[in-house]
């Protein structure tokens, strides 16, 4: 890792959680962002009844929403959240990037 400029660090920690989750979601080309978002798209199989978007806070991630996600589906709302470039499941900026 010395010569890594993540300091060791390139990706969240895989736990059983977190790889459930990441199915759930699919990196995404967002406009004017060089890397890669996660996203997390969830959408119930009738009408929704609204569609909410959770915007995490740095340094949290789309992971932290997911009992909001769940319970919010379950009530028939379409869930969208995302991981910041750079944080969790989404792609970490390459050095030299000018990200």
């Amino acid at each position: 890792y010395e010569d890594d400029p993540y300091g060791g660090w390139k990706a969240p920690r895989k736990t059983a959680a977190t790889s459930r989750w990441s199915v759930l979601g699919s990196l995404r080309k967002l406009p004017g962002v060089v890397p890669e978002a996660f996203v997390v798209d969830r959408r119930p199989m009738a009408p929704p009844r609204g569609t909410a978007l959770l915007l995490p806070g740095l340094p949290a991630t789309s992971f932290s929403f997911r009992e909001v996600v769940r319970a919010l589906g379950e009530k028939g709302w379409r869930v969208a959240s995302l991981d910041w470039p750079g944080f969790g499941l989404s792609e970490k900026p390459q050095p030299g990037s000018g990200f």
